[in-house]
């Protein structure tokens, strides 16, 4: 499946040295394995970001329930060390 621009890229490359042409591919190979890596971290990512988002949520929540409890806490060592 040639698109046009592969096309262009083919001819782009042919038309280099033969050394170039080597340093081309090579580059190519290189950027084309980042690309797959990276998009295999993207598939990943986007199959366990629903968990992701709900273990944020449940800890944002757990943590809100522990800032209260220690203002509460706070709150009542304060007003026990004035009646002292």
């Amino acid at each position: 499946m040639a698109s046009t621009a592969i096309a262009t890229v083919i001819r782009m490359i042919e038309s280099l040295p033969e050394d170039a042409q080597d340093h081309v591919v090579e580059h190519l190979r290189n950027y084309l394995e980042e690309m797959r890596d990276e998009l295999k971290w993207d598939n990943a990512f986007k199959k366990t970001q629903p968990r992701l988002i709900a273990a944020a949520r449940r800890t944002g929540t757990e943590g809100g329930r522990r800032r209260g409890r220690l203002r509460s806490s706070a709150r009542q060592l304060r007003c026990s060390t004035r009646g002292s």
